[in-house]
């Protein structure tokens, strides 16, 4: 499972395992969103905390939970996108990778 947090929990998404996802984050207080593959977002409130780090492969509280994935990209926007610039990059990005 994969959530966001800026002060609250928004998700969380359920990948399939085996299988490759292009998932988009966006973190904008009430606006927030998590958009799998080019699925229905996720969308509700993240919070407004500033941000202090990115955890990959394990609950930010440090437990010793780790993730079965395999991260190929990331990338990281200053400033607010909406859902459809999401799904384009998601598009890219699958395109790019040959995710089918």
């Amino acid at each position: 499972n994969l959530s966001i947090y800026a002060g609250a929990v928004l998700g969380p998404v359920s990948p399939a395992l085996q299988t490759i996802h292009v998932i988009a984050m966006m973190f904008n207080g009430a606006s927030s969103f998590i958009l799998m593959d080019e699925g229905t977002p996720i969308s509700g409130n993240a919070g407004t905390a500033t941000p202090n780090g990115i955890t990959l492969g394990a609950q930010a509280a440090g437990a010793a939970l780790i993730a079965n994935a395999i991260y190929r990209e990331q990338i990281i926007i200053k400033g607010t996108y909406t859902t459809d610039y999401a799904r384009k990059m998601n598009r890219a990005l699958k395109r790019t990778n040959a995710i089918s």
